[in-house]
């Protein structure tokens, strides 16, 4: 990880902890919310995954379309969206 990939990991972690402390998304401290860790990358990408459950599914075996959205717009906020990947089954 470059210094600036850090500090960009810094700024990211900061802001969801003080900003949205329960954030249905990245909280740790929500129980019912997704948890996700998004990571900076040295490239300025940033990735998130968690691993979900059988209660976010749309159709059967695969995850919900509005879970995966819900990621999209803390992703963007924390770093520039170039491309966007799923492995969409449970």
């Amino acid at each position: 990880m470059t210094q600036s990939t850090t500090s960009s990991q810094t700024r990211l972690n900061a802001a969801r902890s003080q900003s949205h402390p329960f954030c249905l998304v990245c909280s740790q401290s929500n129980p019912l919310g997704l948890g996700l860790e998004f990571a900076v990358h040295d490239d300025g990408s940033v990735t998130a995954s968690f691993l979900g459950h059988p209660a976010l599914e749309g159709f059967e075996g695969f995850l919900h379309g509005g879970i995966k959205a819900a990621g999209l717009p803390p992703g963007g906020r924390f770093g520039q969206i170039r491309r966007a990947q799923w492995n969409t089954q449970l």
